[in-house]
């Protein structure tokens, strides 16, 4: 029996901000590489108007990356929850054709 599967792209298009990130490991899987750094002092990047939570200097991100038929998705998040287990939200997603 055949069943539909959607492409990589179609479940990236279907993460919303605020999103956790146990929700996009669920429909995802695991990224292939993932960081954990603050935002550099006096950088506003965290501050951008595209992003569902902003992000002051100093401040935790958390960038996962996924590779899909020639294409980089990436995902940002926020440490924007007060849920202990898993307090990282999407606050950005951006798909490019190169490594960043």
């Amino acid at each position: 029996m055949w069943w539909f599967r959607p492409s990589f792209r179609k479940k990236f298009e279907r993460i919303k901000g605020g999103s956790s990130s146990s929700e996009v490991q669920q429909l995802l899987g695991a990224p292939r590489e993932a960081e954990d750094r603050a935002v550099p002092l006096g950088s506003t990047w965290g501050t951008q108007p595209e992003l569902t939570y902003k992000i002051r200097a100093d401040e935790p991100v958390r960038q996962w990356m996924f590779v899909a038929g020639g294409q980089y998705y990436y995902i940002w998040f926020a440490k924007a929850s007060h849920d202990e287990v898993d307090p990282w939200r999407v606050t950005l997603k951006k798909v490019v054709p190169h490594r960043l």
